[in-house]
């Protein structure tokens, strides 16, 4: 990573600056790069990236140049802002991290590390001339760094509990802060089901004269067959197709149908072929990822309840005796995470990584509870000890952390030669 942004990640990674005031300045004193594009602005508890990953793939295909900005990055930062399926480059990160930190330091702008990188971001899409950028929120939405946006269409995946001491304690409150990225008069669209959220959603599109698009009421869709690796399902809108996408998990099925009604709602018209491309060829790493079918050795960042919950629905249809590297953040709620995944495992290794990680007696203590097959190794042990144990006929899943799978990703490139990884 640059020096600069290095810096700023290890003494202000976790600065949570719930408000626009440094944003609105940076962008003044940028020339207002955000205003540049299209935006579609993606916000919700879990489903963010996947669906992000679908409609920037779709939009790519329909021949739109596209901006993608998603946090966190799993192995490399340049993962965060990428053009047309291409990474920022180290010599622009350098370059654009050196002349935002002058900036700041002339104007005496104090940015947290999230509010830096995404008036990169911004900057960066405006000088490659993207016709669109596919935008993810950091955390929340009203007081998110990336809400100096206009979008075309802000879309708002599924409302779970999570970051309840910033965001509320219960999901009326967090789905009014997710809602802070509705603007006056556009489009919002949403696969949520639930009626008080729903209901918060159809106050604030009111106040603000914005058109809500729920998903369930415009869209038929029919989960046709999974194999392993790619699922086919029919849907049925306005137009009508069979899509195959290769992300796993029905959650995943969602997460693409939310993306065809996202982009059937732009103003410039997609085809169906487009469309069916862009499902068929988009990717998102780290999510229900296979990475090895000998060893069998699956990554997924589930990092909350919400998200374990469809990992353990996917866990359950396999009957290979599966093994679990583990290993959460501080701030989660591993009791309920450890509840839903420990039925599923002969073993559960717990580990740490990532800059935040939870202690591993803690976190072994919490899981003891649940499971007596329990056993405490770094990483790096924890994963050479998994793939010993499942060889070729069981699975080894890695899980609890985004960090974690990040890290475990780079030592499996180099245990089992995986050349082909993502970087």
């Amino acid at each position: 990573m640059n020096t600069i942004l290095e810096s700023l990640y290890q003494n202000k990674m976790f600065d949570v600056r719930l408000g626009l005031e440094t944003m609105h300045k940076l962008m003044d004193l940028l020339g207002h790069p955000e205003r540049a594009y299209r935006v579609v602005h993606v916000a919700g508890t879990n489903g963010k990236g996947s669906v992000v990953a679908f409609t920037s793939s779709i939009l790519k295909h329909a021949g739109h140049r596209v901006g993608v900005y998603t946090s966190p990055h799993l192995e490399r930062f340049n993962e965060r802002i990428v053009v047309d399926g291409i990474e920022i480059s180290d010599a622009d990160v350098d370059a654009l991290a050196t002349e935002l930190q002058t900036l700041c330091v002339n104007h005496q702008v104090d940015a947290t590390f999230f509010e830096f990188t995404t008036a990169m971001a911004f900057v960066y899409f405006m000088r490659k001339k993207i016709d669109i950028a596919v935008i993810e929120v950091g955390l929340g939405g009203r007081l998110d760094a990336t809400n100096v946006v206009t979008p075309e269409i802000a879309v708002i995946t599924h409302i779970g509990l999570e970051h309840t001491d910033v965001l509320g304690d219960t999901l009326e409150k967090i789905a009014l802060e997710k809602a802070g990225i509705i603007k006056e008069g556009s489009i919002v669209v949403t696969a949520e089901s639930d009626r008080g959220v729903l209901k918060v959603f159809g106050d604030v599109c009111t106040e603000r004269k914005a058109q809500l698009v729920r998903m369930q009421d415009r869209l038929w869709m029919k989960h046709v067959e999974s194999f392993d690796d790619h699922q086919e399902f029919t849907a049925q809108w306005n137009l009508s197709g069979t899509f195959t996408i290769h992300l796993l998990g029905k959650h995943q099925v969602t997460n693409a149908c939310t993306a065809l009604m996202t982009t059937s709602f732009l103003k410039t018209p997609i085809s169906i072929e487009a469309m069916g491309e862009g499902l068929k060829n988009a990717r998102w790493p780290g999510r229900l990822e296979v990475v090895s079918r000998k060893p069998f050795v699956m990554l997924d960042g589930a990092h909350n309840p919400d998200g374990v919950a469809a990992l353990c629905e996917y866990m359950k249809n396999l009957s290979m005796r599966k093994i679990l590297v583990f290993g959460v953040s501080t701030d989660k709620n591993a009791d309920a995470m450890v509840k839903m995944l420990a039925p599923h495992f002969v073993k559960i290794i717990v580990t740490a990584s990532g800059p935040k990680p939870m202690d591993v007696d803690v976190l072994a203590g919490i899981v003891r509870t649940y499971h007596t097959n329990v056993e405490v190794l770094g990483l790096d042990d924890a994963l050479r000890e998994g793939l010993e144990i499942v060889a070729d006929d069981g699975l080894l899943l890695v899980s609890g952390s985004l960090y974690l799978v990040g890290d475990a990703r780079g030592i499996l490139r180099s245990i089992l030669n995986l050349n082909n990884l993502f970087k």
